[in-house]
């Protein structure tokens, strides 16, 4: 489909005329005062007048610009709004042939992916039994611009490494194998597997070698068992202020000593 859009170009505005040089002119000889000027202490309320002036006269310039500029679109304006409604009758059948095409390529896909799936499970049968297929799938397998043979050898590729990863796991001889292999599984990343069995390891070995605490239950019965101990009498004189025999007698007490005086 050809179609040419026709305009009247010699009726396009080429410049835009006004008294340009003239102004530039007077502006230039006007601002020739501010040049060089140094205003001092005394005349900071002369300079802020000169500068409200001069943004004044700046403002008043770019004003007439954006006046310019919004006359000069008006006409612009009406051809973007009658190129956007042609614009929208296109898109109506384009909306309509890209669903189709769309769909025809998602009912690909599902067939590639079928494709995929039924040959995983009849000649991967020892992954396939731990493995589901969802979960080693890779979807550049299913573009339409990869032949499906060179999807199978990747598939087949990517068991072949689960496969040995697997054996390489095995190979650990680690007492955590099936935590490992089953993290495997998730991860596909035999890296951070090899991390986790280290990580696992050390973890029991610092548990097993932590000391031990005192049960506290078992140093009770030992104090019990030494009361079961024949008992001795003994006589002794104690000389030692007041202070030091309450601490003796408080001592004799928690210790369950019977005393008395001579």
């Amino acid at each position: 489909m050809e179609i040419e859009i026709l305009t009247k170009e010699e009726s396009f505005l080429k410049t835009i005329d006004f008294n340009f040089e003239p102004l530039k002119t007077e502006i230039k000889t006007s601002l020739e005062k501010y040049k060089n000027l140094n205003y001092d202490d005394h005349q900071i309320r002369e300079a802020k007048v000169d500068r409200a002036n001069l943004n004044k006269f700046k403002d008043a310039l770019d004003t007439k610009r954006k006046d310019i500029k919004k006359k000069c679109l008006i006409p612009y304006d009406a051809f973007e709004k009658q190129i956007k409604e042609l614009i929208s009758f296109v898109d109506e059948p384009i909306l309509t042939i890209d669903t189709q095409i769309k769909s025809f390529e998602e009912r690909k896909k599902d067939e590639r992916k079928q494709a995929l799936q039924n040959h995983y499970e009849q000649h991967c049968k020892k992954i396939c039994e731990i493995m589901p297929f969802e979960n080693l799938l890779d979807t550049k397998w299913l573009n339409s611009s990869i032949s499906l043979q060179t999807s199978i050898q990747s598939l087949l590729e990517k068991v072949i490494k689960i496969e040995a990863d697997l054996k390489a796991i095995t190979e650990l001889n680690s007492e955590f194998e099936v935590t490992l292999k089953d993290k495997y599984l998730k991860t596909l990343n035999l890296s951070s597997v090899i991390l986790e069995n280290t990580r696992l390891f050390e973890a029991k070995t610092k548990l097993q070698t932590k000391p031990v605490e005192p049960n506290k239950t078992e140093t009770k019965n030992e104090i019990k068992t030494t009361t079961n101990e024949p008992l001795v009498m003994i006589c002794f004189k104690a000389i030692a202020t007041k202070d030091q025999l309450l601490k003796l007698r408080d001592f004799m007490k928690n210790n369950e000593i019977t005393f008395e005086r001579a």
